[in-house]
């Protein structure tokens, strides 16, 4: 089980798809396909069950999420939630920065997450990576959502930029 209670969201995006309940697997493979396809350098990706907190998780709060993950930002985490709201389905993913690293923890707080601020003490290097890694996970997202819209023939115009420090 993962928790989020050390990690600062730094970019997220979402979208509710009316009337797709139960479209929640569909989307999470059509997603795992794309990630496959791409054959990104160093990225990873699995299900896990994910809590806000230990304590939370304890008391049963917990949902199911895709975890992306690159093998040299460790720091870093692209989760994506995909779950039925009533008749239905919210979409949301989000990069999370860990706090347990303490550089990591006095950037993000340093940078106060401006859009267009310094992304942690990353070389520019790094910031291209992790950007590309951030697009990757986005694009994957992007392709499970188009899927389902298109299957299910909903008539909806999806903002796809994302809200945060790497503007994706």
């Amino acid at each position: 089980m993962v928790t989020l209670k050390d990690a600062k969201i730094v970019e997220s995006w979402g979208v509710m798809l009316e009337g797709c309940q139960g479209e929640e697997q569909g989307l999470f493979s059509t997603t795992e396909a794309y990630l496959e396809e791409s054959k990104a350098p160093g990225v990873t990706w699995k299900r896990e069950t994910v809590t806000p907190g230990w304590l939370k998780g304890l008391m049963g709060k917990k949902r199911d999420f895709l975890l992306i993950e690159h093998e040299r930002f460790d720091d870093y985490s692209f989760f994506v939630s995909v779950r039925d709201y009533g008749k239905h389905l919210d979409v949301n993913w989000y990069l999370a920065a860990s706090q347990k690293n303490p550089l990591v923890k006095l950037a993000t707080q340093a940078a106060g997450f401006i859009p267009g601020s310094a992304i942690f003490n990353l070389d520019v290097f790094d910031q291209e990576d992790l950007r590309a890694y951030g697009r990757i996970g986005q694009a994957a997202v992007k392709r499970g959502t188009e899927s389902v819209i298109e299957r299910r023939k909903v008539q909806i115009q999806v903002d796809w930029k994302s809200k945060g420090m790497l503007a994706l």
